[in-house]
């Protein structure tokens, strides 16, 4: 019996040597300071990420509008509506995962 509290005292002095300074503190936090800044360089890589594609979805927009643009048809008017609506589509849920992205 006595082998068994020896042996689980020498465990608790093996396991935590390393990990616990003499203060008590961890010697590695599970948040450091360089995963914090990888954290923030890959929100910033995300933001701009979609900010990019919002102007390409805005600049595609534009494009669509020039293109049918003094065009009278039936045909040319239904498929700009179409058009103006899946892009419209597509820029609202980039505008929603950047609103997401920077409230959270």
């Amino acid at each position: 019996m006595l082998f068994i509290g020896y042996l689980g005292l020498y465990f608790h002095i093996v396991f935590s040597a390393g990990y616990v300074n003499n203060d008590n503190r961890l010697k590695y936090p599970f948040k450091s300071d360089k995963s914090r800044e990888e954290t923030d360089n890959r929100y910033k890589a995300a933001k701009e990420q979609l900010l990019r594609e919002i102007e390409h979805v805005r600049n595609q927009y534009s494009c669509v509008l020039n293109q049918y643009e003094g065009k009278c048809d039936p045909l040319s008017k239904f498929h700009l509506f179409n058009k103006k609506n899946e892009l419209k589509r597509k820029l609202d849920l980039l505008e929603n995962k950047l609103y997401a992205l920077i409230n959270n």
